[in-house]
C-alpha cells in the first residue's frame, strides 16, 4: 500500500523525464514524523553522488517535530540525507548524471509498508516552445474530456 505525502507537479511542466529511481531514506525518528505531518521543504532540493558512491539527498529542509524532546536530538533542519539504492541503480544514476544537461530531483515523497521512499527523477530542461507545447497538449486533453462528458 501506497500513500502519497508530496508530489512536484511543476516536474512535468519544466522538465522532460529520463528515467526514475525509486530510493528508501536514511532518517532520525523525529524526522519521520515531521515528514509524514508534511512539515518540509522540497523546494531546490537536488540528488549528489558522493565520491564514495553514496547518493544523497540536499537541501531538503526537514522542520523539527514539536513533539520530540528536542535536548537530546538536535538535527540539522537541512542536512543532507543518504538515499538506499542498489549498486546496479547507482551505477545507472551516476551514467545519467555524467551525461551533459542531466539532473536528479525529488518527483514525490510517500510510505510504502510504513517506509518513506523518493521517486528520483532524472531530467533535462526543457525549453520555451517545449513548454508551450506541453500546455497546447494539456488543453487539447482537457477540451476532448469535456466534449466526450457532454456527448456520453
Amino acid at each position: 500500500m501506497e500513500k502519497l505525502i508530496i508530489l512536484n507537479k511543476k516536474i512535468d511542466y519544466e522538465y522532460e523525464i529520463k528515467e526514475k529511481f525509486v530510493a528508501g531514506l536514511v532518517l532520525f525518528g523525529d524526522e519521520v514524523k515531521s515528514i509524514k505531518n508534511s512539515s518540509f521543504d522540497m523546494k531546490d532540493s537536488y540528488i549528489k553522488i558522493s565520491s564514495e558512491s553514496e547518493v544523497l539527498l540536499l537541501n531538503f529542509k526537514i522542520s523539527p517535530y514539536k513533539k520530540s524532546n528536542l535536548n537530546l536530538l538536535k538535527h540539522k533542519p537541512n542536512r543532507s540525507i543518504k538515499l538506499l539504492l542498489k549498486k546496479s541503480e547507482i551505477k545507472k544514476l551516476n551514467s545519467l548524471l555524467k551525461e551533459k544537461s542531466y539532473t536528479a530531483i525529488p518527483k514525490k515523497i510517500f510510505v510504502k509498508n510504513n517506509f518513506i521512499k523518493v521517486e528520483i527523477a532524472v531530467v533535462r530542461g526543457k525549453k520555451k516552445y517545449e513548454k508551450r507545447e506541453f500546455i497546447k497538449n494539456k488543453e487539447i486533453k482537457k477540451d476532448l474530456q469535456k466534449n466526450y462528458k457532454l456527448h456520453s
